[in-house]
C-alpha cells in the first residue's frame, strides 16, 4: 500500500529549505507526496514562531492537520518546538514534535509509525528521540538533499541554507532562543551543492540562513563564498537573502557588480528613529544605514532595495 505525507511550512526560507530536505527524504524512502489539506497517512507542520500572530497560524495549522491525517495525529517542527515543546505536546491530535536540531529524526520517526499503525497510543515522546534515529545515510541533513527530486516544490529557485543560529540581542527577537548561535556549513559542502543545482538547470540560486552576515568558514567570509559561487560554469544567477545593514562590506558590495548576483539586497531597518533603534538594541543608527544605501545605490542605480519596517514598538510616538 502506498505511503503518502503532507508538509504544511511556515515562516523564512530557512523553513522553507529544511522542509525541501524532509520532503526528499520521504521521496527517496517510498513515501508519495501529497499537496497540504489533501488526505495523507503522516501531516507535518514545520513551525515559525516570529511573532505572536505566527503562534496563532501555526497552531491553526496544527488544527487543520489532524483532520487532514488518516489517523488524526500529526507531526510538529520547527522554531515554535523549541520555544513552546510542552505546550504543543499538550495539542490534541500532536503525536510526537522535533525541535529544530531533530528534524532528521522524523523519516525514522514516520516509518516506525507507519509500520506499528500505533496510531492511538502516537509515538513516544523523548527528547533525544533514541528510539527513532535516522540510520548512517541521512544523517547528513544537507548533503542528503538531491534538487532534482524537488522542482515542483521549489518553483524553479534552489534554496542553499548556509548558516543557521544568531547572536544578536534585538529586543523584540525570539531567534537567538530558538535557533541557537551561529554555525556556518562548510564551505566546500555548499560550492558541491550549488553545482549540483546548476547541473539541472536550476536559473538561480538562493543562499539563505538565518544570519547570512556572520558566514565564516576557515578564512572565508560571505563575500569570498559568493565570489566563488558565481564564478563556477553554468546559466545561473545568485540571490542573497536578508543581511543585515552592520554585517555589509565593501567587498560584498563590489560583487553586485556580476550579471550572476541578482540586483537585489534586503536591508532590515526596524526604525527610522535612532531612539527607538537604542531600545530595540540594533547595532547602527539611521545615518549608519543612510550612507549604506547611499553607497550602494551610487554604484549601481537599479539596484532594488528592500527592507523591514516595526510599527508600534513599546514606547514609540505616532
Amino acid at each position: 500500500m502506498d505511503r503518502t505525507f503532507s508538509i504544511k511550512t511556515l515562516g523564512c526560507k530557512v523553513n522553507q529549505y529544511e522542509s525541501s530536505i524532509i520532503v526528499d527524504q520521504f521521496y527517496e524512502n517510498g513515501w508519495i507526496p501529497k499537496s497540504f489539506g489533501e488526505r495523507a497517512d503522516i501531516v507535518i507542520i514545520n513551525t515559525c514562531t516570529v511573532t505572536e500572530r505566527s503562534d496563532k497560524k501555526c497552531r491553526n495549522y496544527i488544527r487543520q492537520g489532524t483532520r487532514f491525517s488518516k489517523s488524526g495525529k500529526i507531526l510538529v517542527t520547527g522554531c515554535l518546538v523549541d520555544r513552546d515543546l510542552d505546550g504543543l505536546r499538550r495539542m490534541p491530535g500532536v503525536s510526537a514534535v522535533f525541535k529544530n536540531d531533530e528534524k532528521n529524526a522524523i523519516l525514522a520517526s514516520a516509518n516506525k509509525s507507519y509500520e506499528l499503525m500505533n496510531y492511538s497510543e502516537g509515538i513516544p515522546l523523548s527528547s533525544r528521540f533514541d528510539d527513532c534515529q535516522p540510520d548512517n545515510s541521512q544523517k547528513n541533513f544537507h548533503k542528503k538533499y538531491q534538487p532534482e527530486t524537488l522542482s515542483p516544490h521549489l518553483r524553479r529557485r534552489g534554496f542553499i541554507k548556509i548558516q543557521d543560529g544568531c547572536d544578536g540581542v534585538c529586543a523584540y527577537c525570539i531567534v537567538p532562543t530558538v535557533r541557537g548561535a551561529p554555525r556556518s556549513r562548510g564551505y566546500h559542502e555548499i560550492l558541491e551543492h550549488s553545482r549540483r543545482l546548476i547541473d539541472i538547470g536550476c536559473p538561480e540560486l538562493i543562499l539563505t540562513g538565518i544570519s547570512i552576515g556572520r558566514y565564516f568558514d576557515e578564512d572565508r567570509d560571505l563575500a569570498k563564498l559568493i565570489e566563488d559561487i558565481i564564478t563556477l560554469d553554468g546559466k545561473f544567477r545568485v540571490r542573497i537573502s536578508s543581511i543585515e545593514p552592520n554585517h555589509i562590506n565593501a567587498k560584498l558590495i563590489d560583487l553586485f557588480g556580476s550579471e550572476r548576483l541578482c540586483p537585489h539586497i534586503h536591508l532590515p531597518l526596524q526604525s527610522g528613529s535612532d531612539r527607538i533603534l537604542q531600545m530595540m538594541k540594533r547595532p547602527y543608527t539611521v545615518g549608519d544605514y543612510i550612507k549604506i544605501v547611499e553607497k550602494i545605490k551610487s554604484i549601481y542605480q537599479n539596484i532594488a532595495v528592500g527592507t523591514d519596517i516595526i510599527v508600534g514598538f513599546p514606547e514609540e510616538n505616532e
